[in-house]
């Protein structure tokens, strides 16, 4: 993902450079989502932040995984709650989506801002119970609690 060497200093104090040389990553190639299954149209993937993807496909494994057909909670009042931060997608550099205005969609804004991903779950998968993002990842299970419903 990155040239380690370039970025990497053993002493925390250098500006500019950061003291651990260890990430995690997936192997996952996120260009090969599979926009129409989740009824996302093309001009509509281009746009779409690549956290926002892996949620959708992983909300749905997730409930496969837990021997639940998706389809079949169409309706109730299953909740989403998801904290997002750093939309890195947006500081892409040579990606020229986020730097051509005269190209912008009314796309842009819906797949870039983090905190609407629960929504686009929630959406695709017929919940009809709370749903909430926060661009805050640390702090939105303690917002969570305070919820009544």
């Amino acid at each position: 993902r990155w040239d380690i060497d370039r970025y990497y200093d053993a002493d925390p104090e250098v500006p500019g450079k950061m003291y651990v040389r260890s990430g995690g990553f997936i192997s996952q190639k996120i260009k090969e989502f599979d926009a129409k299954f989740f009824n996302i149209s093309p001009s509509e993937a281009i746009y779409l932040d690549p956290q926002q993807r892996l949620l959708l496909e992983l909300s749905w494994e997730a409930l496969e995984n837990a021997h639940y057909d998706p389809t079949s909670l169409v309706g109730s009042k299953t909740g989403v709650f998801v904290g997002m931060a750093i939309p890195e997608y947006t500081v892409l550099p040579n990606d020229k989506r986020h730097y051509d205005f005269t190209s912008l969609s009314a796309y842009y804004a819906t797949g870039i801002i983090n905190c609407l991903a629960s929504g686009r779950i929630s959406y695709f998968l017929g919940f009809q119970g709370f749903s909430t993002g926060s661009s805050s990842s640390n702090s939105i299970s303690l917002g969570i609690i305070s919820i009544k419903y």
